[in-house]
């Protein structure tokens, strides 16, 4: 049967076939197109993950390792530049991209580093008012 249809095909004038392998051809970049525009638009509707919820996963994260305070929410930060933070000792061994949890309630301050998944110091803060 697809014999038939080829030779059929191969007998049909040179502008039909054009024309079929242009309609082909365009069938499949559209198709493309609307399963990437799919994508897409699933991907920009998908909600970004707002700061608060960054926190929660990264207490979540951290709280397998060690024991945290309980009811208070901390707050985060990333060491950017280490070699600035070298003359104090809760830094020492700070590296890029390490975060530091800060409980003001509790006077605790942690440093984690993602990349390993390991709490890399614990220290007591000395807040002033």
């Amino acid at each position: 049967m697809i014999l038939y249809y080829w030779r059929l095909f191969k007998r049909s004038p040179i502008r039909i076939r054009r024309l079929t392998y242009v309609l082909g051809l365009s069938t499949i970049v559209l198709i493309v197109g609307v399963v990437l525009l799919i994508r897409l638009i699933h991907h920009l509707r998908a909600p970004a993950l707002s700061a608060e919820e960054k926190v929660k996963e990264l207490v979540e994260e951290v709280g397998k390792a060690v024991v945290l305070p309980n009811g208070e929410i901390p707050t985060v930060a990333v060491v950017a530049d280490p070699s600035k933070l070298k003359d104090q000792v809760f830094f020492i061994r700070a590296e890029v991209g390490d975060e530091v949890l800060i409980y003001t309630q509790s006077k605790e301050a942690i440093l984690w580093r993602p990349s390993i998944k390991k709490v890399v110091s614990v220290s007591n803060l000395m807040v002033n008012q």
